[in-house]
C-alpha cells in the first residue's frame, strides 16, 4: 500500500487510490464495421461509488483502514471494518430498500448530499 495517500483528505485519497489501479483501454473491433470500439476496463463511477461507500460505512471504533486491492486477474476487492448491519444481502434484496440504519448517519448524510454516494 501506499502510505502516502493516508495523509491527505479523503477527496482527494479517492483520486490518489483510483489513479493507482491499472484502468487500460481495451479496443474491440467488431464485424462488419472498420472502426474499432473503445472502452476502459474499470467504469471510474463504479470504483469511486465503490470508495466512497467504503469510507461512509467503514466502522471507525475499530481503528482499521479502508482496503483497496487490484488483483492480477483483474478483480478489484473493496473492504471496511465493521459487518454487514443488515446481516444479510438478501435481507435487503427482499425488502427492496437500503437500510434506514447507519454506522454513521451525519458522514452518510454528508457525502449522499456532495452527491459521493447514492441512497
Amino acid at each position: 500500500m501506499d502510505y502516502e495517500i493516508l495523509n491527505i483528505p479523503m477527496l482527494l485519497s479517492v483520486d490518489a487510490a483510483e489513479a493507482k489501479v491499472r484502468n487500460l483501454r481495451i479496443v474491440d473491433t467488431k464485424t462488419q464495421t472498420m472502426f474499432p470500439d473503445g472502452f476502459m476496463r474499470y467504469d471510474s463511477f463504479t470504483i469511486r461509488e465503490a470508495l466512497h461507500n467504503c469510507i461512509a460505512h467503514q466502522d471507525y471504533t475499530m481503528g482499521a483502514r479502508v482496503e483497496f486491492v487490484e488483483f492480477e486477474d483483474n478483480r478489484l476487492v473493496f473492504r471496511n471494518a465493521g459487518s454487514f448491519i443488515p446481516k444479510v444481502v438478501e435481507d435487503v434484496i427482499k425488502s427492496d430498500c437500503p437500510a434506514s440504519v447507519y454506522r454513521n448517519p451525519f458522514l452518510a448524510e454528508a457525502m449522499r448530499n456532495l452527491g459521493l454516494i447514492e441512497t
